[in-house]
């Protein structure tokens, strides 16, 4: 009987101390890092996304069903970390890209290029919605979605940092 009470006990304690845990990867999960090269970083939320234009794009998903997704073009957050852009982007900043990571340990990377408009008619968003709607907890809060891209591979869920590194 007392090894039943035993277990009994650390059960109860397991679940006292876990829901707090639980509850406080759910809310890592509503926020994003920026870290730049030159040591600036940032951390957005759903919030900090608004005072931002949003953009729509229409993008098939893996199984080819066509989704608005809707956000942030990813080049107006990247010049809150300093990331040089449209006339400044050319000489050593062309060697540097941006390193995508999700909670899931997935990762992605962009040449600055390819997210600058006077280089590129593709835009790249942080999504925060998709028809209208929050991203279900396993797709968001946050994502990435390129619509150009012939495959969705580099449309990252779970975004949870953006950082800028380079090949010098």
């Amino acid at each position: 009987m007392k090894i039943a009470s035993f277990i009994l006990a650390c059960l109860g304690i397991f679940i006292l101390v876990g829901e707090p845990l639980k509850a406080q990867n759910i809310s890592s999960l509503h926020t994003l890092k920026l870290v730049g090269l030159n040591g600036r970083n940032f951390q957005f939320n759903e919030d900090s996304l608004k005072t931002y234009p949003k953009t729509e794009i229409i993008r098939k998903d893996k199984d080819g069903k066509e989704h608005s997704y809707s956000g942030v073009i990813l080049s107006y957050l990247l010049a809150k970390i300093g990331v040089p852009q449209n006339g400044a982007l050319r000489g050593k900043s062309l060697s540097q890209y941006l390193l995508v990571k999700a909670y899931d340990g997935y990762q992605v990377v962009f040449a600055l290029p390819e997210l600058d408009s006077d280089f590129s008619d593709s835009p790249v968003i942080l999504a925060n919605r998709v028809d209208g709607m929050p991203f279900i907890d396993t797709e968001g809060p946050f994502r990435i979605i390129v619509q150009k891209d012939k495959k969705p591979a580099r449309c990252v869920r779970q975004v949870m940092e953006l950082r800028i590194l380079s090949s010098q």
